[in-house]
């Protein structure tokens, strides 16, 4: 029987090895990948920390107030107006303070567009509606469009007025409500 017993303790033995041989195998791997994450982690911390100074020199440059020569029509608005429909808008990027932008000697920022809609655009960034007359709605979807603002943006609602001083309520894209 002892020699029984001994081959038993054997085996076990063996499977023991075998055992912390996988745990210590399996700790490797969770070690190798916390130190990945850990990599990856760090380095998204320092593109935040460079974003967030970015947008902070922004601030700083703009003390929140922008002043914008758009094809000649001066337009003066917020940093938050200009941002808010995220860095998809070409405003958005534009004003997020990863872009160096070239004020002119009066302060202003020069965007080459047709100022006349302009103004409608900054309207859909502050509220949910815009007033423009019947004639205009089709160039202002084109302005909505080459700003890229966003097609949740967009469903807000117009006020149209033809000739007359009749009203009607489109979203942007022309659908009556």
């Amino acid at each position: 029987m002892p020699l029984d017993d001994l081959a038993t303790l054997k085996n076990s033995m063996a499977s023991m090895t075998s055992s912390h041989e996988k745990m210590a195998q399996a700790s490797q791997r969770i070690e190798a990948k916390l130190r990945a994450d850990t990599e990856a982690l760090e380095a998204s911390k320092a593109a935040f920390a460079k974003t967030k100074a970015a947008v902070e020199g922004a601030l700083d440059k703009f003390k929140g107030r922008v002043k914008l020569n758009v094809g000649g029509v001066k337009y003066e608005t917020t940093l938050t107006t200009l941002t808010a429909d995220g860095d998809d808008s070409m405003l958005g990027s534009m004003f997020s303070g990863r872009h160096e932008l070239h004020p002119n000697e009066d302060g202003e920022v020069f965007i080459d567009r047709d100022g006349k809609h302009f103004g409608h655009i900054l309207n859909v960034l502050r509220d949910s509606s815009v007033a423009v007359h019947i004639n205009d709605r089709v160039a202002l979807q084109a302005e909505l469009q080459y700003h890229g603002i966003s097609q949740e943006r967009c469903k807000r609602l117009i006020t149209v007025s033809d000739q007359n001083g009749n009203r009607c309520r489109f979203d942007v894209f022309g659908r009556s409500l």
